[in-house]
């Protein structure tokens, strides 16, 4: 992971392979995803970097600001929510689930079926709700969960391919979000992509409770 300015860049890791670096909203933290060794599963991480720090070029900074948040994840794109307390990722199950940063409590949020993925999560401006992106063989739909509960709901159909879920507004009563389709199913340069909006509103459901998280804690 490297940080980048007009005055110079440094090296914020040093060990294994990391994807998917991504700010917290206040520009302190960073979360991103590391695979410490070839064999190992990738775990999810989250290190301090002091509100908008002055860069400059460097070498690695030590492992005194950087600690384990999840254990075992799936290297896909991370998003942090609105106020800066939860991530959102892509756990071992190809679930969508989130993480409490200061407790490393996790909940898991969806139930990905046999041969399915469930990640590129949206937050919505109020934190209430996460869209994301379920791969399956054949399509990419969009669904929506409630952030504090298990219990996923459809917002598009298959065959197609849908990426890049934002919404817009604040979404009272309604939810508005955008999103890139390829109406005929075709992945990559060779579809044709259009952009889209979906609207919908909330609906009521029991919430789930938080489990503990896997990896070390520091407050």
């Amino acid at each position: 992971v490297w940080i980048k300015d007009f005055t110079g860049e440094k090296q914020m890791t040093d060990r294994g392979r990391a994807w998917h670096p991504t700010y917290s909203p206040d520009g302190a933290r960073i979360a991103y995803v590391l695979q410490v060794e070839p064999n190992a599963a990738p775990s999810l991480w989250v290190m301090d970097v002091g509100a908008f720090p002055p860069v400059y070029r460097g070498q690695a900074t030590d492992d005194t600001n950087k600690r384990v948040l999840v254990d075992r994840v799936q290297a896909g794109p991370l998003e942090w929510s609105p106020d800066g307390h939860c991530v959102a990722f892509t756990d071992a199950e190809q679930c969508l689930s989130t993480v409490d940063v200061q407790t490393g409590a996790v909940r898991q949020l969806t139930q990905a079926p046999a041969f399915s993925r469930d990640g590129s999560p949206a937050w919505s401006p109020k934190g209430e709700l996460l869209v994301f992106v379920r791969q399956a063989r054949d399509a990419r739909t969009l669904w929506v969960v409630k952030s504090d509960r298990l219990g996923e709901q459809p917002l598009t159909a298959g065959p197609r391919f849908d990426e890049d879920p934002q919404f817009e507004g604040e979404g009272d009563p309604y939810h508005r979000v955008y999103y890139c389709s390829s109406p005929n199913g075709e992945d990559g340069d060779a579809g044709e992509w259009h952009q889209h909006a979906v609207r919908f509103r909330l609906w009521d459901q029991a919430p789930a409770p938080a489990r503990a998280g896997g990896g070390p804690r520091f407050n």
